[in-house]
């Protein structure tokens, strides 16, 4: 996402544009569905661990690296202003 995205964009687009371009931006209903398979795996605790974040954080968008399991904890993004650390030009 560059600046003049930013600038112009609506909440909606740009987190449209994010989701297909930036790997760790998920909906709700996809780190539901992870949450699900790592019951299946019986991975209890991780599972807990993104259905915590998503029960407690507002939105239907989040940030978050799959690959960093519990290190890392999905954050809402749920305005403009949360996705503009996302910038990279």
């Amino acid at each position: 996402m560059t600046r003049a995205d930013f600038e112009t964009k609506t909440f909606d687009e740009l987190i449209e544009q994010l989701n297909e371009e930036h790997p760790d931006i998920h909906s709700y209903d996809y780190l539901k569905d992870f949450a699900k398979h790592l019951i299946e795996e019986e991975d209890i605790g991780f599972a807990l661990h993104i259905l915590n974040a998503i029960y407690t954080e507002p939105g239907e968008w989040f940030e978050y690296d799959c690959t960093m399991g519990t290190l890392q904890t999905p954050s809402g993004l749920t305005e403009k202003a949360d996705l503009e650390h996302l910038i990279w030009e």
